[in-house]
């Protein structure tokens, strides 16, 4: 072959191929670029997610028909005794009844714990009564059921109420009637605001149990 043959086969072989080179290394900058874009967005965005804060706000209409970001609500602290009330009734019920279903069991003691702060007096005597050998609610709903009927619930004054119910218990396996006992509890409550969406599903009114003391009547 001789040089001028040779050089043309170069210029040939430039043209045809290094054209491709050139793209095929542009491509692969802009996939390592795109990549390093994706991951960055990806972390950004699992930042946000941890670290952002959604504010609620209402959007109103004023007098002329202009939108107008409404003033945030007042927390509603003076509820209605009859809501207090309904809340203290389920608050025993939850509290006291025995059911052989186990998750309606752990749920009706999650409503109930929901009332309560773990740093208060009436959630250590609480806990400490349901730890006691034949107060254990899994161990008697192996052998009982109990039904809870509130008969009252009467503000003393102040912080304090009075709740009185009855409690019916049966057998497990044959619902004869064990026993009917009646009790009375004096409870002393407080109204805080509820934040997350945990507390406003159990409890929405933000009532908390402070202190309880529950005697049986005995006639």
């Amino acid at each position: 072959m001789s040089g001028d043959d040779y050089m043309r086969a170069r210029q040939e072989w430039e043209d045809r191929f290094l054209g491709q080179r050139k793209t095929v290394r542009l491509l692969v900058a802009l996939s390592a670029a795109s990549l390093a874009i994706g991951g960055l967005g990806l972390c950004y965005g699992a930042w946000a997610s941890i670290n952002s804060r959604f504010v609620p706000y209402v959007v109103a209409v004023d007098k002329i028909g202009r939108t107008v970001v409404a003033p945030s609500p007042e927390t509603v602290d003076n509820w209605p005794p009859a809501v207090i009330r309904r809340e203290l009734a389920n608050f025993v019920r939850n509290l006291r009844t025995i059911t052989p279903d186990l998750a309606v069991l752990r749920r009706q003691a999650g409503e109930a714990a929901a009332h309560l702060h773990r740093n208060s007096a009436a959630f250590q005597k609480i806990s400490d009564y349901f730890r006691s050998a034949g107060h254990m609610p899994v161990e008697e709903a192996k052998t009982e059921t109990v039904s809870v009927d509130v008969g009252s619930v009467n503000h003393i004054g102040g912080s304090s109420w009075r709740v009185e119910w009855t409690e019916t218990a049966y057998g497990r396996q044959d619902g004869k009637l064990i026993g009917k006992h009646d009790y009375v509890a004096t409870m002393i409550v407080h109204m805080a605001p509820v934040h997350s969406a945990s507390e406003l599903e159990s409890n929405p009114l933000g009532l908390f149990v402070d202190d309880i003391d529950i005697q049986e009547v005995h006639v």
